[in-house]
């Protein structure tokens, strides 16, 4: 049946209700279960209508908090899983994006837990493939490919990820990482996103240019000063030698790095939609929430 949006207006979406024509577990071919369904709806047999049904159509489920048009058809390879790579994966997902491709070569363990979105179950898993499962269930309309690769790679699979994405976001923190783009199986003028964090996760570092414009030199003449900031702030860190910012004793709070990823897919929206052409860049620090006493009366 076809209703109006509001009352007295044309029709512009079928209503439908679920009723259940085969059982789930049942193995046929396609051809065969066509034929099955079309015999179950003879008028001669009785309709067994489910109880509840919903409508996943994305406009109905995600229509308050979906990224827009342009973001949510775009082709999404997300370099690094760990801590923020897997707060934006979430969020993009969350937020309407429908083909999202992660790579990562490592796994999950037990001190990821503290700032993670995996869980217990995903332990030992490979980071990539163990966060596409579980994104692929969050959104009806994503499809979520995980590959435990790692970046530099010439992986067939890979290769064919960088060729057909039209938005690369790197979330590794590792300046080899960076000093390897332009990548050449990502078309030119994709626009490529770094993303990471400082130690006590107090700064979000971002960093968009075009893959043909991407210079490591540029791009280190901005970051530069911040990362021996943020190794003087390390040295003065008790922590075990050799530690990086994917360990537990990293004093990097959870509820700041979903903030500060928060922050980062809405500046990933304004790259990729405005489609800037010459390299941005930011240093968004965390805002500390202070209270303050009400007045005597």
């Amino acid at each position: 049946m076809l209703l109006p949006r509001r009352v007295g207006e044309e029709p512009y979406r079928y209503h439908w209700h679920a009723l259940k024509l085969l059982p789930l577990t049942l193995k046929a071919t396609p051809k065969s279960r066509i034929d099955l369904a079309r015999n179950r709806l003879r008028s001669s047999c009785q309709l067994n209508w489910q109880a509840r049904s919903e409508n996943w159509h994305p406009e109905d489920v995600q229509n308050r908090g979906r990224l827009g048009a342009d973001l949510t058809s775009a082709r999404v390879v997300l370099l690094g899983a760990g801590a923020l790579g897997s707060a934006l994966a979430e969020q993009l997902i969350r937020m309407g994006v429908q083909q999202l491709t992660i790579i990562d070569d490592d796994c999950f363990e037990a001190g990821n837990l503290v700032r993670h979105t995996l869980s217990m179950s995903d332990l030992y898993a490979p980071k990539a493939t163990a966060l596409a499962q579980r994104l692929n269930q969050v959104n009806a309309s994503a499809h979520v490919i995980g590959i435990a690769g790692a970046i530099p790679t010439a992986e067939p699979v890979v290769e064919k990820a960088l060729a057909e994405a039209t938005l690369l976001i790197d979330a590794t923190a590792n300046d080899i990482v960076l000093k390897e783009i332009p990548f050449k199986s990502l078309p030119a003028t994709i626009p490529v996103i770094s993303c990471s964090l400082g130690i006590h996760a107090e700064r979000l570092f971002f960093y968009a240019s075009p893959n043909h414009l991407f210079n490591w030199d540029l791009f280190n003449a901005w970051f530069g000063p911040y990362r021996e900031e943020e190794n003087h702030l390390a040295t003065q860190l008790d922590l075990p030698r050799g530690i990086g910012c994917w360990h537990a004793l990293v004093p990097a709070p959870f509820n700041r790095v979903i903030g500060l990823a928060s922050i980062a897919i809405e500046l990933i929206e304004q790259v990729y939609t405005q489609s800037k052409k010459t390299p941005v860049a930011l240093c968004y620090p965390w805002p500390k929430a202070v209270l303050s006493p009400l007045p005597d009366e």
